[in-house]
């Protein structure tokens, strides 16, 4: 079913769609660990700055994990066990990689606060 996916994706990219690029390079930031969010930079020293990217990332995890436990009460009432299966392997495992990538800058941003805090 990705693989499924991934080819519609690359066939429209192939064939000029521009939502398709949009769509293909968000799902890859999606599920990258490594992905910073827009004007975020890791090497600042400002508190402000700090306290900006730990009020932005409890946000995303509290949305996050509204979104997967609304996902999983409406998976548990489906009755088609492809569009299950679907829901399953592709909705809740980007949404849980998402969220552990954001409790992961989450915990970075805690830790650099903590650094320079006196």
């Amino acid at each position: 079913m990705v693989k499924d996916a991934e080819d519609e994706i690359d066939a429209k990219k192939d064939a000029g769609d521009p939502s398709a690029h949009v769509a293909h390079e968000a799902a890859h930031d999606a599920v990258d660990g490594n992905h910073l969010l827009a004007g975020e930079d890791p090497g600042t020293r400002h508190l402000d700055d700090i306290e900006h990217w730990i009020s932005a990332y409890s946000e995303l995890i509290a949305y996050k994990e509204t979104l997967i436990a609304k996902t999983q009460e409406e998976a548990g009432t489906m009755v088609n066990a492809s569009a299950l299966r679907e829901t399953e392997k592709v909705d809740l495992t980007i949404l849980k990689r998402e969220l552990a990538n954001f409790r992961q800058r989450l915990k970075f941003w805690l830790g650099r606060r903590e650094e320079l805090t006196p």
